[in-house]
């Protein structure tokens, strides 16, 4: 699995995709007061305000705004999360004709008049916020916000109103293997569900195996999305879960749903251990001056054709932690000529391939040999000397053996700059 979510950003730059703290089920300010008879603490901009602050101090990432039947309450709370840099998913929760609850979120951008058409499609008339029932029944609420361009989550399935449920039979096994159904959403964790439930969302009842599920203990992605009607609310550790998205929004959303054992997290998942990381590499002159690698925490992949530079990051970064060299021509010194007849050959446009017979060279003295060695050793050394003022800085001691972590004692975060310059411009 892969580790909880943290920022890979380093520098104001971000490697690939990342984990999100979400809450998906933030209802509006006056909620608590509507469906559960207290009167509201705040205000509107007050209890937008309070949201958001709670929301930064807890590191969430993305808020869904899903009141009942309504939108009233998405443009308050997103006015404030944007100052923050918080992402908000705007949308509704639905009651399907058979009284199912579905939670149905759109990309960020869309506004509240357009998703007020998005109810009238789905049968809402009164928008003004209720728990009745729409016109359109489970299976039509999950096709039709997929061609609205959303995506769902069936709504705490093991309780009151959850799809498991509401519905018996048949009709529940249908409902359960919908292809539109992605997600759906639990208390807590999968292994505290009843035998029965737990035997489904498994994946391990034969009547609701679904023929395509995206883990081979898993029917569907899991999250967790406590109702929030208070600030405090985010605090609950059932109302938020870890989702990995490249770019938030519906697409990122449903990736994730495609494949939620590499990324998407519980709260009650196990929490990694703590360990070492690389960040980033950067070249000072060479072939690859002045580009710089930030790497992911979950999963990095060199792609390129020959010649992309993907076995030089590898053998760079041996290099930084003091480990010999794997390629054949990793270990060559500079100029050498198999190195350079094969750097050409990297370099030449389509057509027949060249010959691969090394060039002719001058026949070199035992002297001029020697003095070739002496340097090699001293431009070696100017090298790890650089890396070396780069390690005491940043803490990193060279390892000889990357198999055991545990030895490589590197803090947290760490960034390796590796200087490449010729002789006699390394760093004084």
């Amino acid at each position: 699995m892969s580790d909880r979510p943290q920022d890979n950003r380093m520098s104001g730059a971000r490697a690939g995709a990342q984990f999100y703290k979400c809450a998906f089920r933030v209802n509006p300010h006056d909620y608590a007061q509507k469906y559960r008879g207290r009167p509201p603490e705040f205000d509107e901009a007050g209890y937008a305000r309070a949201l958001i602050d709670n929301a930064e101090a807890l590191d969430i990432n993305v808020l869904a705004v899903t009141d009942h039947n309504s939108v009233n309450g998405v443009d308050a709370i997103r006015a404030v999360a944007r100052e923050r840099n918080i992402v908000v998913f705007p949308g509704f929760e639905l009651t399907a004709k058979e009284g199912i609850h579905v939670v149905c979120l759109y990309e960020p951008k869309t506004s509240t008049t357009q998703l007020g058409r998005f109810l009238g499609q789905l049968g809402v008339l009164d928008t003004t916020g209720s728990s009745d029932p729409c016109a359109a029944s489970f299976s039509e609420v999950l096709a039709q916000v997929a061609d609205q361009g959303g995506v769902t989550i069936a709504a705490h399935v093991t309780q009151d109103n959850g799809l498991l449920k509401v519905l018996q039979g048949q009709a529940r096994i249908n409902a359960w293997r919908d292809e539109n159904l992605l997600a759906i959403q639990i208390p807590g964790a999968v292994d505290e569900l009843p035998n029965e439930e737990k035997k489904i969302v498994r994946n391990r009842n034969a009547h609701y195996a679904r023929k395509h599920a995206p883990e081979e203990a898993l029917a569907l992605a899991v999250v967790n999305a406590k109702d929030v009607a208070e600030p405090d609310d985010l605090a609950n550790c059932s109302a938020t879960c870890f989702v990995k998205m490249s770019e938030v929004g519906v697409e990122g959303l449903r990736q994730a749903f495609l494949d939620p054992g590499s990324r998407i997290r519980l709260n009650s998942d196990p929490t990694p251990e703590e360990h070492s990381e690389l960040v980033s590499l950067a070249w000072q002159g060479g072939f690859l001056a002045d580009a710089t690698v930030y790497f992911n925490s979950n999963l990095n992949v060199l792609v390129g054709g020959r010649g992309a530079g993907k076995s030089t990051v590898v053998e760079s970064l041996r290099y930084a932690l003091d480990l010999e060299p794997l390629g054949e021509g990793a270990s060559r010194p500079r100029g050498h000529p198999e190195a350079c007849a094969e750097k050409r050959h990297e370099n030449l446009p389509l057509g027949p391939p060249p010959s691969t017979e090394a060039p002719r060279v001058p026949h070199r003295t035992h002297d001029s040999q020697s003095a070739d060695r002496a340097r090699l050793r001293h431009r070696r050394s100017l090298g790890r000397e650089a890396v070396g003022r780069v390690s005491r800085r940043r803490g990193l001691r060279p390892a000889r053996d990357l198999r055991a972590r545990e030895e490589l004692d590197l803090p947290a975060t760490t960034a390796i700059e590796l200087n490449t310059a010729p002789l006699g411009e390394a760093e004084s």
